[in-house]
């Protein structure tokens, strides 16, 4: 079982990778290992988007629950 993290602790980190298994959202963090996501409101469901910015990719997600949303550095595949 992957480890669960708040998107907090992934604050300044970009993320690598991102996919959904049995409806979890799993992410590879920049020099990490996969990992699932829960909101400071224990919820983990989240809608995902990438878009581009400054000629950058950035991941946002948007916690389905509270609607917090957290932007992350982004430099995986976009599906």
């Amino acid at each position: 079982m992957s480890e669960v993290l708040r998107p907090t602790d992934l604050e300044g980190l970009s993320i690598f990778a991102r996919k959904f298994e049995a409806g979890t959202l799993m992410l590879v963090p920049e020099g990490g290992e996969e990992i699932s996501l829960a909101c400071v409101c224990d919820r983990s469901h989240w809608l995902v988007t990438t878009q581009e910015q400054d000629e950058k990719i950035i991941l946002t997600l948007v916690c389905h629950n509270c609607r917090r949303r957290y932007n992350f550095p982004y430099t995986g595949p976009i599906p």
